[in-house]
Parts: structure tokens; sequence; C-alpha cells
């Protein structure tokens, strides 16, 4: 068994939730829990599916449960489980991560606010994102003990005692000038991809050059881009390219 493999006490709670099988015979070579290792080393290290190691299983009998539980929903289900089991337990922690990237409603809207502008570009990004939590409460709400991952961008005693307010705590890197920040320790973890996941946004896709002009514009030109994304990680999955997460081969 692999370190990241399933432990024999993380299994007895996965187990019960997956498919029951239908054919009767002899048990398989290959266990579900040897296959579902092998998913998750690919998916953990990115290598092409063919380079799983063998201990896992045949690559194809890998690749084929993986592709064949994603197509019908099962991870999904699986996931939804995993998350209401420990949802009720009171371990899972519900996180909203933000960036202070301004998003512009036009390539021409700078400076003060003129026609076609969603919102005053001279507002902040923490004026922005309470108008944000104002108009969609439920945001925060349905999701008890919400925690917010920003950067220093979002420092202010008022807006955190606002986000207090509506059940939400917040998370940033503290100033050199302040005490070391309760949980500060937990961003290091989740920087690099909270980071790649920005680049992929604004460097690959341009979501900040969408050129919308009402809200029902940006959202449709948002999903656009995402989509796009969407059909590149799945071609770069069938293909077996080295890095999944690229719109490197669609730029030219």
């Amino acid at each position: 068994m692999g370190r990241a493999d399933f432990t024999d006490e993380q299994w007895a709670v996965l187990e019960p939730l997956l498919p029951k099988g239908i054919k009767a015979g002899r048990p398989p070579v290959w266990s579900r829990r040897q296959l579902i290792d092998g998913i998750r080393f690919r998916v953990r290290t990115g290598v092409p599916r063919r380079d799983v190691p063998v201990e896992y299983g045949p690559w194809g009998r890998v690749y084929d449960l993986f592709h064949r539980w994603q197509r019908d929903g099962t991870w999904q289900q699986i996931l939804t489980c995993l998350q209401s089991l420990a949802d009720a337990k009171g371990v899972i922690t519900w996180d909203l991560r933000v960036d202070s990237t301004v998003c512009r409603a036009h390539q021409h809207a700078a400076g003060a606010r003129k026609q076609g502008d969603l919102a005053n570009p001279k507002l902040d990004e923490r004026e922005v994102l309470t108008a944000m939590l104002d108009r969609e409460p439920d945001a925060v709400t349905d999701r008890s003990g919400l925690l917010l991952i920003a950067d220093k961008g979002f420092a202010s005693k008022e807006f955190e005692a606002d986000l207090a307010s509506r059940g939400a705590e917040l998370l940033r890197p503290s100033f050199k000038r302040e005490k070391r920040r309760k949980g500060e320790s937990l961003l290091k973890s989740v920087r690099q991809l909270i980071e790649s996941v920005n680049d992929t946004l604004k460097g690959q896709l341009d979501l900040e050059q969408h050129g919308g002009r009402t809200f029902e514009g940006v959202a449709v030109r948002v999903a656009q881009r995402v989509l796009a994304l969407a059909a590149a990680i799945w071609h770069n999955h069938k293909t077996g390219q080295p890095v999944i997460r690229s719109l490197i081969a669609y730029d030219h």
C-alpha cells in the first residue's frame, strides 16, 4: 500500500457508498480499492493514464472505472454522501475563496463610472463582495461556519465584523505589524491552488476582458470561458496530455 493510498479506516467509510456489483461469480482479480487508489494516484500526480503503477491494476481497468463512474454520475453521488456524513459530524468547513481582482464591465470602463458599467470602478473589493453577499445572502446562510479565504486586500475590522454578523469568518495573511492570525498556517497549503485557479481564469481565459455590459452578459461570457476550459480538460484527459488544465494547444 502506498503512503497516500486508502487506510483501512478510510476504506471502511467509503466502501458502503460504492455501487453494488450485479455480476455473480468469482471475485475480480483487481479489487475496487486497488483501482480507485490507482485513480487517486493519477489525479494526485498528473501522470499519463498508461503510466499508472501496475500494483493498482491494468491502466485500462483503472481508466474504465473512472470514465464509467464519471459518465453515470457515480462520483458526484459518492462526493455528496461523504459531504453529508462529514457535515453531520461537524467536521466539514465550507470555504469561499476570493481574489481582489476588479472585473470591469467593459474594456473601456476605467476611471469614472460610465454607461454600461455594472458597478463603480472605484469601489474596493470589500465593498463589491459585501454587495454580492447582500444580493445572494444564501451563499452564507446555507453554509454554517463558512470560511472566507482572501488576501490582504480584504483587511478591515468593519468588514470582518460584517462577515461575522453573517456567520462567516475571514482567513487572510497577517501584516508585518500584526500578530499572527488564527488559522494562518492553513493558507500555505491552499495558496498555490488559489493562484493556479486565478492564473487559469485570468491568464488563459482572459476573464477580465469579458466585455459584458449587463449582469446577464457577464454571466454568459464567464460560462463560455469555463465551458471552453472544461472541453480542453476533457480533451487533454482523453489524449493523455501531461498537463490536464491547459489551453496551450488551443492558443494558435
